[in-house]
């Protein structure tokens, strides 16, 4: 019998602690601009915590590592993660 679980067809990617300095937005995110709820959003995440983690691609340049990644899901939490760190 043929297993079609769906969940074997998701590949698992690494998860990284990566410092907040180092995260920029990416141009291919969704939202352009940051919209409102912002310092809910942070007020939020410092009492609960961050529930969902932001999703990131290393960014390059001339296909160079900068050093840096680009947050492509996860927008406005990284803006309310900035308010938070200022």
């Amino acid at each position: 019998m043929e297993n079609t679980d769906p969940i074997q067809d998701i590949e698992i990617s690494n998860i990284q602690r990566i410092a907040i300095k180092n995260l920029v937005k990416s141009p291919l995110n969704v939202r352009k601009k940051e919209g409102s709820g912002i310092a809910e959003l942070a007020a939020l995440i410092a009492s609960q915590g961050l529930i969902q983690n932001l999703v990131v691609t290393e960014q390059k340049k001339k296909n160079k590592k900068t050093g840096k990644f680009e947050v492509v899901a996860g927008g406005r939490r990284l803006a309310a993660l900035n308010l938070l760190v200022a």
